[in-house]
């Protein structure tokens, strides 16, 4: 806070100076000018320093390799046969893209006989940011099938970040089920209803009503070179990563419980007006994923999940919040083969048997750790053997 006080004080002092007329008739704003330069650059190289050895949850996701891009249908996808890097303070973990286009080991379009296929839809989590891909949902639920299963089974990783009930269903139709999946299983997380909602703003429909693409707008020569200052200054300067953070709570703190600037509200029980439109467009797009797999009579498992402060009892109560958003999530998943799976309650044994949910989080951006995505594999594992899906 000093740091920052110290910075306002110089620009303003700058100003001041330079509206100073006489000063300027005197030619002293030039001593005083370049004093006042000279000042704030000394505060930002001491800012910087001490953000370096104290970073104050400064630290970031950075994505390292063009293994991402933009898509004419799904708005974003992985560039098949690419190689990349994702790290933070807490983790470096590299990235292998496949032929066609996922976070997997490679393996033929056509199904082996023998095999059964399931396939494993969801954002950042279900991708893996901050796992190994032997350290992932996939492979970890891949691991429990092999060890309690009779069958062969292989879990395909169909997990992209941000990708939501609008994007899932596109995958299913153009990609997904060229797979051949067996049984597929969609991990939903909290961001979801935030991110339909930004694709709604931008997606195509056919002349029946369905979804037919989801474009990514495509920005200006200028957006493009502010883009590319930004993220350069961000990356190398933290004192101007903090401006940008305070801004970003600002912006929240004004905007607090509205969807475009506060994606968690729903989370927190802060929602500002009308949410309803929101979680029924996740909802919807749910359904419909149901009702694709119910015509070709594949089982489907839909799963939700916890953030961290989700976990523990908030101050002054005896349970956790729960967001409204899993009951829509729930009541999308009723159908013939479809089931909901809440996996909250294995969070939650797991704070009661150690007391703590750390080792489950990480905690520079909230994503699973090993442990935690093992928690999620083991318990979509149990429930799968449970309702006889996998034998």
């Amino acid at each position: 806070m000093a740091i920052v006080v110290l910075v306002c004080v110089n620009i303003l002092l700058l100003v001041l100076w330079v509206r100073r007329k006489e000063w300027l008739r005197q030619g002293r704003w030039r001593r005083w000018g370049l004093l006042s330069v000279w000042n704030l650059a000394a505060v930002l190289l001491v800012a910087e320093v001490v953000l370096l050895f104290f970073p104050f949850g400064l630290s970031d996701v950075k994505f390292s390799g063009p293994f991402r891009r933009s898509d004419p249908i799904l708005h974003h996808s992985f560039v098949p046969g690419s190689r990349g890097v994702v790290s933070s303070s807490d983790y470096r973990v590299d990235y292998r893209i496949n032929s066609h286009g996922l976070r997997d080991r490679e393996f033929p379009l056509a199904r082996p006989p023998g095999l059964k296929r399931l396939l494993l839809l969801g954002d950042s989590f279900v991708e893996g940011i901050g796992l190994e891909w032997d350290e992932t949902i996939g492979q970890r639920l891949e691991g429990h099938l092999e060890a309690k299963a009779r069958g062969r089974w292989q879990v395909i990783n169909g997990g992209v970040s941000s990708y939501s009930p609008t994007l899932e269903y596109l995958y299913l139709v153009s990609k997904g089920l060229g797979l051949q999946p067996d049984l597929v299983v969609l991990v939903v997380d909290n961001t979801d209803v935030w991110d339909d909602w930004r694709y709604g703003r931008t997606v195509e429909l056919a002349e029946d009503g369905e979804v037919k693409m989801v474009r990514a707008p495509e920005p200006t020569g200028r957006e493009r070179a502010l883009e590319w200052v930004t993220a350069t200054v961000q990356g190398r300067f933290r004192t101007y990563r903090l401006w940008w953070l305070g801004k970003l709570a600002y912006l929240q703190w004004r905007h607090r419980g509205e969807i475009r600037f506060d994606p968690h509200a729903h989370t927190w029980e802060r929602m500002k007006g009308d949410w309803t439109p929101h979680f029924k467009r996740s909802a919807r797009y749910l359904a419909a994923i149901r009702e694709l797999l119910d015509s070709k009579d594949i089982p489907f498992l839909v799963v939700v999940f916890p953030y961290e402060y989700m976990v523990r009892p908030w101050p002054g109560r005896t349970e956790p919040h729960a967001t409204p958003l899993h009951q829509w999530v729930e009541a999308a998943a009723t159908g013939r083969l479809t089931v909901y799976l809440d996996t909250t309650p294995a969070f939650r044994a797991h704070f009661r048997d150690r007391g703590t949910t750390k080792g489950l989080y990480y905690p520079v951006d909230g994503h699973l750790t090993p442990e935690g995505a093992k928690l999620v594999a083991r318990a979509i594992a149990d429930k799968l053997m449970e309702l006889g899906w996998v034998r």
